[in-house]
């Protein structure tokens, strides 16, 4: 998800300290003088030193494990939805956590939405910091689709051997049976253009319990997409600056809207789910979109009872 700022991610925390040394500054100065100008600008500096040490430092650490309970046509089934861990140098004990409470949550089946690393490279650092995604575990599998950060360069087929080494099963317009016979669809990234639904669909009965991963969802309005029942996705981030408390997302880029986070239904019959993710792409910041690791719990639709 590129973001555009004027304080880019490694400038970030020297700006917070800079900003915070200013306000002290003021701070003095309008004692000495006792001058309100100076106070008010003190103030202001202040508040946007702490917000900003705050979006730094303390939302993008500050992990969210929501849960949504739905009823479904297939069988009972609990699915944690990672996303968006933009992996980056140094990433890797963030990533023991983040598996750490996805497995506390014993899912049945875990998935993956892509954007593995942050930026548009394989560095062997980023590649490291994916290793503890091989103590994920679950009956039915952990299976992924790559994102535009992970499929915007040559760096594809390293990331993806990468991934598949840590024993995630990485989809590509493909689809695969479940142990208890659900149907699950993984499409190609949007962005990258590699979204291919007839090739995904292919073979697909039409009357089964079927989930669909993708990146970006806008894999999914596409030609060729069929119905499904529920469908997941992350790249948004959940807006990943945004004003708190409110809906206002003002980073939000065109292929972001309007499914932003959370449950929605789908235009074409079914439900998306989109993550808020776990990472952050250029700024290392978050504000009003704590990073998620989402637990949906689906219960079998109780049968119309016969005449």
């Amino acid at each position: 998800m590129p973001l555009t700022s004027l304080v880019q991610g490694p400038r970030l925390a020297p700006a917070l300290a800079a900003t915070g040394a200013m306000s002290a500054l003021a701070g003095m100065l309008a004692a000495r003088r006792r001058s309100p100008l100076l106070a008010t600008a003190a103030a202001i500096g202040g508040a946007a030193a702490a917000l900003g040490a705050f979006a730094h430092w303390v939302e993008p650490a500050w992990i969210d494990t929501t849960s949504t309970k739905l009823e479904w046509r297939g069988p009972p089934m609990r699915i944690v939805l990672l996303a968006d861990l933009h992996a980056a140098p140094g990433d890797g004990s963030r990533t023991k956590r983040i598996v750490r409470r996805t497995l506390a949550l014993e899912p049945d089946l875990v998935l993956f939405a892509g954007d593995f690393v942050d930026g548009l490279d394989a560095d062997r650092r980023k590649l490291d910091a994916l290793a503890p995604l091989a103590r994920l575990r679950a009956p039915l599998g952990v299976l992924a689709v790559l994102g535009n950060h992970d499929s915007e360069g040559p760096h594809e087929d390293a990331v993806k051997a990468c991934v598949e080494r840590a024993g995630v099963r990485v989809l590509a317009n493909e689809s695969v049976t479940l142990p208890n016979g659900v149907q699950l669809v993984g499409l190609g990234d949007h962005r990258a253009g590699e979204t291919e639904p007839r090739e995904g669909f292919a073979g697909v009965a039409t009357d089964a319990p079927t989930l669909v991963l993708v990146h970006s969802f806008k894999s999914l309005e596409l030609p060729h997409v069929r119905r499904f029942d529920l469908a997941f996705a992350g790249h948004t981030h959940g807006g990943q600056g945004c004003v708190p408390f409110t809906e206002a997302c003002p980073f939000l880029e065109d292929d972001m809207k309007p499914y932003v986070k959370g449950l929605h239904a789908w235009p074409g019959g079914g439900r998306l789910y989109v993550s808020r993710g776990l990472g952050t792409s250029e700024v290392r910041a978050r504000i009003g979109a704590r990073p998620e690791i989402a637990c949906i719990t689906l219960s079998s639709r109780p049968r119309s009872p016969t005449a």
